[in-house]
C-alpha cells in the first residue's frame, strides 16, 4: 500500500444494486477467512436488504475472485496448483493479513464515494470489521457483528494445530 513499486493487489467487489433511489451502501464481508462473500449462499439471504440498501459483497485479498486468488480449489490437480502457487512468486504475500484488509474497506469506500455505509461482518469478517471499527472511519456509520470472533483470541494462529490434535483424537483406535 505504501510502496509505490510493490506488485498491485486486485480486489473484487459485486453491487446488488437497489432500486430505491434513497439507498444506504450496505458492505458484507464473509468469514472464513477464505470465503466468498460473491459466491456466498449468504448473497440470496442479502437480496432482501436491496429494497433499502445498495450491497456489496467483497471478496477480501487473496479470496476467489480477487487477485491473487489464494483459494483452495476442489478437484485441483497437483500440476494446476503447482502451477497457480508458481504465478505467485513476485506476489508480496505478507500484505494479505487483517489490518491490510481493512484499510482495503477505506480505499472501496472511497474510490465508491461511499458514505453512511453499514459493514455486516460474518465469522472472520466480524473480526475484520472490529479491526476497521478500531480506527473509526469517516464513512462508517453502523456495523453489524454477526458470529462474532474475538480479537482477543488467536482465531488464526492456532487453528491447523488445534483441527490437526482434535482430528488425531477423533480419529484414533
Amino acid at each position: 500500500r505504501a510502496e509505490e513499486d510493490s506488485n498491485l493487489l486486485k480486489l473484487a467487489v459485486a453491487r446488488m444494486a437497489s432500486t430505491n433511489a434513497f439507498a444506504k451502501p450496505y458492505f458484507f464481508c464473509h468469514g472464513g477467512p477464505g470465503t466468498s462473500s460473491i459466491r456466498s449462499t449468504l448473497a440470496q439471504f442479502l437480496r432482501d436488504f436491496t429494497a433499502t440498501h445498495d450491497v456489496f459483497l467483497l471478496d477480501q485479498r487473496g479470496i476467489n475472485f480477487s487477485q491473487p486468488d489464494l483459494s483452495a480449489r476442489v478437484g485441483e490437480t497437483m500440476d494446476e496448483t503447482q502451477y497457480r502457487v508458481a504465478r505467485l512468486q513476485d506476489a508480496d504475500l505478507s500484505a494479505i493479513n487483517t489490518l491490510e484488509s481493512s484499510h482495503d474497506l477505506d480505499d472501496i469506500a472511497q474510490a465508491l464515494s461511499l458514505s453512511n455505509v453499514t459493514l455486516h461482518g460474518h465469522s472472520y469478517g466480524s473480526l475484520l470489521a472490529q479491526t476497521l471499527m478500531r480506527r473509526q472511519p469517516g464513512w462508517l456509520e453502523a456495523a453489524i457483528l454477526d458470529g462474532v470472533v474475538a480479537p482477543s483470541i488467536p482465531f488464526l494462529e492456532g487453528g491447523g494445530p488445534v483441527r490437526y490434535n482434535a482430528y488425531q483424537t477423533l480419529f484414533s483406535d
